[in-house]
This record gives structure tokens, C-alpha cells and sequence, in this order.
């Protein structure tokens, strides 16, 4: 791991001089990777770099192979004296081929300062790497568990080709997953695309 100081200055056309505006600290791991940027402000009283309402951070996390783990960006809180989740947390997962299996967002919550689960993302792959399966979910507060509220299944023919693509949704009342779209594809000796039959549910 490495650590990289960048000061800015900005000029003063006044008094002819450059001063301070603030500093950022640069991180990086083994393999090069940002994990940390983050920008400070001189105090000049103490002279300290000290975080302001201005100050920002990203922070991010990989693994031995390159993939990003973890995504974060934050800003600074000057009534709290602490950062405060801006936008998203993700965090990833995947397979030995480096494939993403898994996506969790977070969402900040501002009564308990921390992150809290939001949404998920799990994907499934066969021996080839296409993709067979994508599961949407959303996390349940009362319950504290995740709930699926989509099924994306992808079916393939002995060539590679996309033979069906459905869409399965969560029934509210039977609580669920029902299909509600279905594309199944035909192709000719040469593996051309000859027909699509698009089917959707009918709920009445």
C-alpha cells in the first residue's frame, strides 16, 4: 500500500501570492488500486488539516484479482463531526472466473448514521459464462430479511444462443414468483436469428 499527498493552492492576484486551498490523500493498494481519496482543509489557527463541509471521501475495496468489492463516497457532516454516506454503498461478489454474483446497495440512514440494506442484485452463470439467472431483491424492514421481487431466467440452446428469456415477479398475494413475460428465440443451420415469440401474461 501507497499513500499519495496532493496539495492545490490558489493564487491571490492581490497580494501576488499562492495560498493554500486544501490537500487530498490518495490511497492505494498492492495492485495499484485507489482504496481511499479524500480532500482536507488547512486550519490555520492549529494549523491542522482538518475535514469541512466541504470535504469529501471515496472509499473502495478489491480483491487479489482486481474486482471491486466495496464503493462508498461520503461527505463531511460539520454538525455531527463525522462523514455521512452520500448516494449508494455497493458491495460485490464473484465467481472464480471473475464473474459478478452479487451486488448489495446500501442507503444512508441519516437517524441512525450509518449504512442500512436497500437492494440485491444475485446472478448465476453456466460452464460458458452466460449468464442464467438474475434475482432482484429488496430488503424487509420488519422482517429484516431479503425479499426476492424478480427472477430473470435465461435459457440457452446446445449452440450458446438465447433460447428463452422470462420474467418472473412477485405475486403480492400468493406471495410468489409468477411469470410474467416470456421471449423464446428460433435460429436457422447457421445460428441466424429467424423468429422471437414474445408471450406476456395475461392478469384479467
Amino acid at each position: 500500500m501507497h499513500l499519495v499527498i496532493s496539495t492545490n493552492y490558489t493564487y491571490d492576484s492581490k497580494t501576488g501570492k499562492w495560498t493554500i486551498h486544501h490537500r487530498n490523500e490518495i490511497n492505494y493498494d498492492k495492485n495499484g488500486k485507489m482504496t481511499l481519496y479524500n480532500a482536507s482543509f488547512l486550519d490555520t489557527v492549529s494549523n491542522t488539516w482538518v475535514f469541512r463541509s466541504s470535504s469529501f471521501k471515496y472509499e473502495r475495496k478489491y480483491d487479489d484479482k482486481g474486482n471491486i468489492l466495496l464503493y462508498s463516497y461520503y461527505t463531511w457532516d460539520s454538525a455531527l463531526n463525522q462523514w455521512k454516506g452520500q448516494g449508494d454503498l455497493v458491495e460485490s461478489g464473484y465467481d472464480a472466473n471473475g464473474n459478478k454474483t452479487l451486488a448489495i446497495n446500501k442507503k444512508w440512514d441519516a437517524s441512525l448514521n450509518q449504512w442500512v440494506n436497500s437492494s440485491k442484485t444475485e446472478n448465476r452463470y453456466n460452464e460458458q459464462g452466460k449468464v442464467t439467472g438474475i434475482d432482484e431483491f429488496e430488503w424487509d424492514n420488519k422482517a429484516n430479511v431479503w425479499k426476492i421481487i424478480s427472477r430473470n431466467e435465461l435459457f440457452y440452446d446446445a449452440h450458446g444462443n438465447l433460447s428463452k428469456d422470462q420474467i418472473l415477479a412477485l405475486d403480492t398475494i400468493s406471495n410468489e414468483l409468477t411469470s410474467q413475460t416470456k421471449d423464446e428465440y428460433t435460429y436457422d443451420a447457421n445460428d441466424h436469428e429467424i423468429l422471437k415469440e414474445h408471450y406476456k401474461r395475461n392478469n384479467n
